[in-house]
């Protein structure tokens, strides 16, 4: 048996041993984008290599298929605790338990063919798919199992700007799609989620993010985990916060540091600091309190205009007594770089009337979608191009 070897990347982690032969080969899975579940018969076309149509598990294959590789790589996601392995009809042919790093799955009485693997968590929740493109059935599927991978696994596409192929995706009740991947020379795994139909929750999610035919939305770059500064003054006369104004500030992080693993791949951990002096650095958010603003509350965004990625930003309140679902709609709005919309959809904890203390399906919805997109696409998905 040819010996693993191990590798990284994008930090996703694998295992791999020599290919037969190469080909120009795009394979993956195609998936609702809030649920998680396959999305059978879309379509989805690589410029330059042809069309493919996902079959019920959302597997698709589009190019030179005939070339098999003797020992695939298996990316796993973060917290896999279980993975089934089916055949390209939907027959279960292997399973493991309890992964851990290394982990082999013995496949080598299965025939020659495209296989699929789903994975699930220690609940026993399905958290993604991978495909193996082709194999010959005379080798075991080496699973790399990390205990954490600090780099997300968001399945974020960012536009090539120089060699890069189209990717359009299309299926009835879904939002057509249309992203961009490097130009495949050898196989390539893509997988991609999209964005039921529903105009009304389009607009409020453009409207949140500041999408628009002219615009596109700006975000934290994509393994940012920023720092909290707490600076428990009021700017211009540096009276002190009470404790109490500070402990709703610390309550806020936290709320925002559980959605971590569900919403932020795991970035957003929390971290805070109480800092005697608001001297701006990278990859921070300030929190302080500024009796002169127009409003209640307010954010301030600062990015770089050449990659709509922030590098700092501000959260200011006007006195003290707000309740704290103001400092939880202020953190939310931070961490994601969004905006207020004018109640195109409510409840949300992106809109102030009413202001609430959690986070409805469609914010969560919202957040999904902007981790999955790049931050200068003028909107994550449309229905012509």
């Amino acid at each position: 048996m040819k010996k693993a070897i191990a590798a990284s990347l994008l930090g996703l982690y694998l295992l791999a041993s020599p290919i037969k032969s190469l080909s120009q080969t795009v394979s993956g899975y195609i998936t609702d984008l809030f649920d998680n579940q396959p999305v059978p018969q879309a379509v989805v076309t690589v410029s330059g290599l042809g069309s493919g149509i996902t079959n019920d598990e959302g597997f698709y294959a589009v190019g030179d298929t005939t070339n098999i590789v003797e020992f695939p790589y298996v990316i796993t996601p973060r917290k896999t605790s279980k993975v089934d392995v089916f055949n390209n009809i939907g027959q279960k042919v292997g399973s493991l338990d309890n992964l851990i790093e290394g982990s082999n799955i013995d496949l080598s009485s299965v025939s020659k063919g495209i296989y699929f693997l789903r994975h699930f968590d220690d609940r026993g929740d399905i958290i993604g798919h991978t495909g193996i493109s082709n194999i010959n059935g005379n080798y075991p599927a080496a699973l790399s199992v990390p205990d954490r991978i600090a780099e997300n696994n968001s399945g974020r596409k960012i536009n090539s700007p120089m060699d890069y192929s189209d990717v359009t995706i299309t299926k009835e009740g879904f939002y057509d799609r249309l992203t961009f991947i490097d130009s495949p020379e050898s196989n390539v795994e893509f997988n991609e989620g999209l964005i039921p139909v529903n105009d009304s929750f389009l607009e409020h999610m453009n409207t949140v993010l500041g999408r628009n035919e002219i615009y596109g939305s700006v975000r934290w770059p994509e393994n940012v985990d920023p720092m909290f500064k707490i600076w428990p003054y009021f700017i211009g006369n540096n009276q002190p916060v009470s404790q109490t104004e500070i402990d709703k500030v610390i309550t806020a992080i936290d709320t925002i540091a559980s959605y971590s693993d569900e919403l932020f791949n795991g970035n957003i951990t929390g971290q805070y600091e109480i800092v005697d002096s608001l001297i701006a650095v990278q990859n921070a958010i300030y929190m302080y309190w500024d009796s002169s603003i127009p409003f209640n509350s307010g954010v301030i965004i600062n990015s770089n205009n050449q990659t709509n990625e922030v590098y700092n930003a501000s959260i200011r309140f006007k006195f003290e007594g707000l309740p704290q679902n103001i400092f939880l709609a202020e953190g939310i709005k931070t961490v994601t770089a969004s905006q207020l919309d004018s109640d195109v959809i409510t409840p949300s904890i992106f809109n102030f009337s009413p202001v609430i203390d959690y986070l409805t399906q469609d914010d969560k919805n919202i957040i999904k979608a902007n981790n999955s997109r790049a931050p200068n696409w003028k909107s994550p998905d449309k229905t012509t191009y």
